[in-house]
């Protein structure tokens, strides 16, 4: 699975999600877009992602990727921790109601 890519990056050559794009944010709030395609722009961990992590911890948990649900796979889950446990992202431990 890929991260989605929007047509004006591909355009440019980009090979990385951007959440800072506009286009690339849209493809991936897209309904067709599921929680893997968050976690393929997670794995990508170049400073794009880096900056925007909290939108995709936020979207990865909207799609399902918290404890509650038992359909995410446990790797991804464990991913998901990993990234929040990194001091520098700390803040995002605690999104509301689902405590990582």
């Amino acid at each position: 699975m890929d991260a989605p890519i929007c047509l004006e990056c591909q355009a440019l050559d980009l090979t990385f999600f951007d959440p800072s794009c506009a286009g690339c944010r849209a493809s991936l709030l897209a309904q067709e877009a599921t929680v893997a395609h968050v976690f393929a722009a997670l794995r990508q961990w170049v400073p794009q992602v880096q900056a925007r992590v909290d939108f995709l911890v936020e979207e990865a948990l909207r799609r399902g990727a918290h404890p509650v649900r038992r359909g995410i796979k446990n790797m991804h889950f464990s991913l998901l921790k990993k990234i929040c446990k990194v001091e520098k992202f700390s803040n995002i431990l605690d999104l509301g109601h689902y405590v990582l």
